[in-house]
């Protein structure tokens, strides 16, 4: 692989990863599952940390041996992130939002992960951190200490808000989420193919 096709790789999969992933808008019906200043924070994190990828990714002047792997992290969770979000529909938010009257989706990539979204943002994360680890010292001290806090900060609201959906879903849909919560994992998949609850 030349440096070339990786750059425009590895940016070519961002900008999917952007256009399905950071959904801003706001939507009819719906309401925060964290408090507004908490949100707020939680898109400037994940901003700064998208804006340092992209510097580091224009700044790669040679391949290394994590390029592989990164590769194959962003791009699967970027796969995962544009199949949950296509299967959500217009119940697709921001995360630490929610909307009000949601339905039960456990067919498509939901029968094998609860949380595809957030497992698809994570498996990006670890893609761009086996991109930027052996490159660091191309950021200022200052970026790489704002790109480990954004992304501490981002990783865990992001867990966060998978437990507060998980227990609003068991609210809203009581045994059938039970039962569905029971057979599928909520961030590695299952091995083996579920019929839809």
């Amino acid at each position: 692989m030349s440096l070339v096709v990786l750059k425009t790789a590895q940016l070519g999969v961002l900008a999917v990863f952007i256009w399905y992933g950071f959904d801003l808008r706001e939507k009819e019906g719906m309401t925060p599952l964290a408090s507004p200043w908490l949100t707020r924070i939680m898109k400037t994190a994940s901003c700064v940390v998208v804006v340092l990828y992209v510097y580091v990714q224009l700044a790669v002047d040679r391949l290394v041996w994590a390029d592989a792997f990164a590769l194959l992290f962003t791009t699967t969770g970027t796969t995962l992130v544009v199949a949950a979000k296509h299967q959500l529909g217009s119940s697709h938010t921001w995360t630490g939002y929610c909307i009000e009257s949601p339905r039960l989706i456990a067919s498509g990539v939901y029968a094998y992960v609860r949380h595809p979204l957030y497992t698809g943002v994570y498996l990006f994360e670890i893609g761009a951190v086996c991109s930027v680890a052996p490159r660091w010292s191309v950021l200022p001290s200052w970026g790489l200490a704002v790109a480990v806090v954004c992304l501490i900060y981002a990783m865990s609201f992001n867990a966060t808000m998978a437990a507060r959906e998980t227990q609003r879903m068991a609210r809203m849909f009581g045994d059938e989420f039970v039962v569905y919560r029971a057979r599928v994992r909520a961030f590695i998949p299952v091995r083996r193919r579920l019929r839809p609850v």
